[in-house]
């Protein structure tokens, strides 16, 4: 995985969306790029090579905000995820590459699939990253 590669999946996250479980949004990374990339880059492809994952950073804290007053019905909540910013970084590049592996499957498949982000990232996470 090239710094290119990693370096624009980082800027192709929604800057200031959610605040991150460790309190720094993507923009600090993107707008940092040009002095802690190399090491971003470096920490990703080690990700990659099978090093896992920080427990600092491999944490997900699931909010729930209320649509209404004294909720009755789970559509009346819309829970939201907050994790770090490099763990985004991260399963989005898995997400990436999952989709490279498997888009010869999807394209003779004929149909309009549409990658099951949540999913993958909990099962990514199931083996240890």
């Amino acid at each position: 995985m090239s710094n290119v590669e990693i370096k624009e999946a980082l800027f192709d996250m929604a800057p200031l969306k959610a605040p991150d479980s460790d309190g720094f949004h993507a923009l600090f990374f993107q707008k940092q790029w040009d002095t802690i990339g190399g090491v971003i880059c470096e920490w990703v492809r080690k990700v990659f090579d099978g090093n896992s994952i920080d427990l600092d950073l491999n944490n997900t804290l699931i909010v729930l905000i209320l649509k209404v007053q004294n909720p009755h019905a789970f559509g009346q909540i819309w829970p939201i995820s907050l994790c770090s910013a490099l763990y985004k970084l991260t399963m989005k590049l898995c997400g990436m590459v999952f989709y490279y592996l498997n888009s010869d499957l999807l394209e003779e498949s004929g149909k309009d699939v549409l990658f099951p982000h949540i999913s993958f990232c909990f099962v990514w996470s199931g083996l240890g990253i």
